[in-house]
């Protein structure tokens, strides 16, 4: 870049001097790509529940788990089905 400066003739390059792995982080502003695979903390939150209620549904069978190298992760996919599976809608009494 310091010859840039003498010359004064600098080409910017569009996207050509930055690590690859900040190109594919910057798209655009809609785009927004979902993790699929969550950490108890990140699950919880999802859930809007503690870290224990989601390890006492783990225990219990009703949330599975994805181990990855070792550590336990939540496919967001198994979280939305439990949420769908326990959803509560409004019923009608019948009199």
């Amino acid at each position: 870049m310091a010859g840039c400066e003498r010359d004064g003739m600098c080409q910017t390059l569009e996207g050509k001097d930055r690590p690859t792995h900040q190109l594919q982080s910057e798209g655009s502003a809609t785009e927004v790509r979902r993790q699929r695979l969550l950490p108890v903390g990140a699950a919880a939150d999802y859930l809007g529940v503690s870290r224990a209620t989601v390890e006492r549904l783990v225990y219990r069978g009703e949330l599975p788990t994805v181990k990855v190298a070792g550590s336990t992760r939540y496919d967001i996919e198994d979280l939305d089905d439990y949420i769908e599976i326990n959803r509560c809608r409004n019923r009608k009494r019948t009199v």
